[in-house]
């Protein structure tokens, strides 16, 4: 258990490294040309992913305005002078770590049964191929776009995406010795919680922050994200009290990160009391999938990436 928590760990930064390199492209940027006689910050010849030009980049700011702009009009707002070097700027920065959430999402369904070297050959292709086709699909006018679908922050990008990954992986790669027999709780209970704290703080930059703007719609998608992510878990917490007799920690973290998850598509369309709905049916439909997944179907998913995020995602981008 030690060495595959250790593993997972290790795939982590392999993944950020295997996308810093894919989507990167800040040799050109004006915010960070070099000065007379200073040293460019990265190297000019670097790989670039399918959306790192200035016609993609545009593209894809454009249909989140028109998205943001759509529901309430008026209240996105760029600077008026160098717009475009802000928003590069933006698109280098905040989407590759918006990916990255994608990528530390789909080895939870494998873990301790894949290859490290396979998941970094892996994560270059996801980065490189894979995440920019779906993105261009959703938000750089393509096909799910066009049909008007609505993900505000990434529910069909990310998470629904991540979760048909992560459960691919897991039926190809099969199941870990001893499952579904053998009970396989966490390696340390304390670190799932700490990281589920951070997780729970760090997902209002990613919903708020897709506002793209300081702003009541900010404000508004952090709101309803924490109520979510409350409501997740003790609806997944009351689950586990009527089936088991007893509610557990780790249950009531699991829905808290479905909550999270749920949503996220909607976090810049709902209000409050739509926040509350999307929680606690995320945290009823993220169990009984869970629960259908692992003890009917004994598909080993080893952290319930699939029924916690994909399916999460499709109730969030149904409800958006």
């Amino acid at each position: 258990m030690a060495e595959g928590c250790l593993h997972q760990l290790c795939c982590t930064p392999a993944a950020l490294g295997a996308l810093s390199i894919t989507l990167e492209d800040d040799a050109d940027d004006p915010v960070l040309e070099p000065g007379p006689g200073q040293t460019p910050l990265w190297p000019t010849v670097q790989l670039r992913g399918l959306f790192t030009g200035d016609a993609e980049r545009n593209r894809i700011l454009d249909g989140l305005q028109a998205l943001n702009a759509a529901q309430r009009p008026g209240n996105l707002r760029f600077r008026e002078v160098g717009d475009r070097d802000w928003t590069r700027a933006w698109m280098d920065r905040f989407q590759p770590m918006r990916f990255g959430r994608r990528l530390w999402i789909v080895p939870g369904g494998m873990a301790e049964r894949d290859h490290f070297w396979g998941w970094v050959i892996a994560a270059g292709v996801i980065s490189g191929f894979i995440y920019p086709i779906v993105e261009h699909w959703v938000w750089g006018g393509g096909w799910l776009g066009d049909l008007g679908l609505l993900d505000f922050a990434g529910g069909t990008v990310v998470h629904i995406n991540a979760g048909v990954a992560a459960l691919v992986a897991a039926l190809v790669m099969g199941r870990r010795k001893g499952f579904p027999t053998t009970a396989m709780p966490p390696h340390n209970l304390t670190m799932t919680v700490a990281g589920a704290a951070m997780l729970w703080v760090g997902w209002f930059g990613f919903n708020a922050g897709s506002a793209l703007a300081a702003n009541g719609d900010a404000g508004m998608a952090m709101l309803v994200t924490h109520i979510s992510a409350a409501a997740g878990s003790l609806a997944w917490m009351t689950m586990e009290w009527v089936r088991h007799g007893k509610p557990s920690v780790l249950g009531i973290v699991t829905g808290m990160v479905a909550g999270l998850g749920t949503i996220t598509p909607a976090s810049g369309f709902v209000g409050p009391a739509g926040a509350l709905i999307i929680g606690i049916s995320a945290g009823v439909i993220c169990y009984l999938a869970t629960s259908l997944l692992k003890r009917v179907l004994h598909v080993d998913d080893s952290l319930d990436v699939f029924p916690v995020h994909g399916v999460g995602g499709i109730i969030g981008t149904l409800f958006a």
